[in-house]
């Protein structure tokens, strides 16, 4: 916890993954802005429960944010499009 709080403003989102009956940890996921993979390795390098080992596997994705959205009118240009998109196939 104080490794992640070291980096709270870089954190988008983060959290516990739960077993389904939500009272178990079974995981983490978190969603951090990192300049470039090289940044996230090196977090991921230092971050206290990846050092133990404790983690199944660790997955490095690239995400892009939808929701919520900066401007509303982002999302309804995306549909737009898509729409159109969809209609010429």
């Amino acid at each position: 916890m104080e490794y992640i709080n070291k980096h709270r403003t870089k954190m988008v989102v983060g959290g516990a993954l739960l077993d389904d009956g939500g009272g178990t940890r079974v995981g983490m996921v978190l969603a951090i802005d990192l300049p470039d993979r090289k940044a996230v390795e090196q977090f991921l390098a230092d971050e206290p429960y990846n050092r133990a080992g404790i983690f199944e596997c660790v997955m490095i994705r690239k995400f892009h944010k939808v929701f919520p959205e900066d401007d509303p009118k982002i999302f309804d240009d995306m549909i737009a499009a898509e729409r159109v998109r969809a209609g010429a196939l």
